[in-house]
């Protein structure tokens, strides 16, 4: 379970970073900004660290059903986007089977893969700027956004 503190200092990073990736395009930080609140709220609802209020869990639902649907950077790039967000639900559940394991080894790659999630970020400075932005803003991300244990 991380603290309030840790969780406000990863969202200022998140942001910061949403911001360089979606290079000034609305839609596109929009969208990123809607991917990470459904990831954050899931992820709190699945594990029960946080409380997850009724309000946010029809914020997610008007999110999948309307809001991401109609979002034109989504519309644009929609085969890329769904692909990934099926690979990173797929990273998640598989993130959650391993970390109750008792193997080190097992609860270690369940960390990797909980951390997928964050790769919505280069993709979106791929598709909204290209390679340079992308490889740019990769590896603040993983400097960055990595979460250790403390």
């Amino acid at each position: 379970m991380s603290s309030e503190e840790t969780r406000n200092l990863f969202d200022q990073e998140l942001i910061r970073l949403i911001d360089i990736a979606s290079s000034g395009d609305k839609a596109a930080k929009d969208y990123l900004l809607d991917i990470a609140f459904i990831a954050r709220k899931v992820d709190d609802l699945y594990d029960q660290d946080h409380p997850v209020y009724s309000r946010e869990i029809i914020q997610c639902i008007s999110s999948l059903l309307i809001t991401i649907p109609n979002n034109s950077f989504y519309q644009k790039h929609r085969a890329a986007l769904d692909a990934q967000q099926v690979v990173a639900w797929n990273a998640w559940e598989d993130a959650n089977f391993l970390s109750k394991s008792e193997s080190k080894d097992h609860q270690m790659k369940s960390k990797v893969l909980c951390e997928y999630v964050n790769e919505f970020i280069p993709l979106v400075a791929f598709l909204s700027s290209g390679y340079d932005l992308m490889k740019t803003v990769s590896m603040d991300m993983r400097v960055s956004l990595i979460q250790g244990d403390e």
